[in-house]
């Protein structure tokens, strides 16, 4: 049985395990330097929203800072986020069933649907198992952006994914078909 969109399962999985990869270093980095009682405080509920420095990359530019996020995006519905496990989990199995029964027609979708599932599982698992996501990337922290009333929020690699999945799929929207993409609409009419 030949798998359609194996670029699309590709970019899902190698998205899911890098994501996976860079919050367990960060785990791993706040138990070696603060131990794992810090790491079990913030855990508990009600627990410490702190966030920890852990390195300067750029300075005023971009940090590494861990943080253990209980909602969604910038912290948003930390009170009350349980039911962002469920909808990053729907999210991800209509997008596995899409990719599964669906040819995309070009290549931007693909990437960017493999993207969005990349970050939507990869999220949506560690909300399921633990509650909360690991954020650790921090751009411009010391900046007071108008917009925000403060710094950007610290984010992860699966915020990236989906960012960039989205990206993709509207420069597939924007951009004319390609030849392939014409000819086999031609041919389904």
């Amino acid at each position: 049985m030949k798998v359609k969109n194996p670029l699309f399962w590709i970019v899902a999985i190698v998205g899911i395990f890098i994501d996976y990869i860079t919050k367990q270093q960060s785990l791993q980095w706040v138990i070696q330097n603060y131990g794992e009682e810090t790491l079990r405080a913030m855990e508990a509920p009600g627990g410490s929203p702190q966030s920890i420095e852990m390195t300067t990359v750029i300075e005023g530019v971009l940090n590494f800072t861990f943080l253990l996020n209980k909602g969604a995006a910038f912290g948003a519905f930390s009170e009350n986020g349980g039911w962002l496990k469920w909808l990053s989990l729907v999210v991800s199995i209509a997008l596995m069933i899409y990719g599964w029964r669906v040819k995309f027609p070009n290549k931007w979708e693909t990437i960017g649907y493999g993207f969005l599932l990349s970050g939507a599982l990869g999220n949506g698992i560690e909300r399921l198992f633990k509650g909360y996501v690991v954020d650790f990337i921090a751009v411009f922290p010391t900046t007071n952006l108008p917009v925000l009333n403060g710094p950007f929020p610290v984010f992860n690699m699966a915020d990236i994914w989906i960012n960039v999945g989205i990206l993709c799929l509207l420069i597939a929207a924007f951009r004319e078909p390609d030849a392939t993409t014409q000819r086999r609409s031609a041919r389904q009419r």
